[in-house]
């Protein structure tokens, strides 16, 4: 469900339902750790399958690195004990 979520949010963002899923997240540390690999595994996907679906990339690889690296701060902020569910709802505003 969790690669379902971030396939609509990344198609088309819906803060409401991206809040609500940060706020369920900061409850249980393991669902963070589980959320944040199969989101980079959704990012490393969608990056490496630009090439194969004849679209026009050029303007959707800066997003997709912008992403990447947002994931990558967010995973830092927490482990140095940021608050788990400030740091997702950050994160969820980088896909506007």
């Amino acid at each position: 469900s969790i690669y379902h979520d971030l396939d609509l949010w990344y198609r088309k963002p819906d803060i409401v339902r991206q809040f609500a899923k940060s706020e369920e997240l900061a409850a249980d540390p393991l669902k963070i750790k589980i959320f944040f690999e199969i989101f980079l595994h959704f990012l490393r996907h969608e990056l490496l399958s630009l090439g194969n679906n004849g679209s026009n990339y050029s303007e959707q690889i800066p997003r997709l690195l912008s992403l990447i690296n947002a994931t990558q701060r967010t995973l830092h902020l927490i482990a140095r004990n940021i608050n788990p569910r400030l740091a997702l709802e950050n994160l969820m505003l980088q896909f506007h």
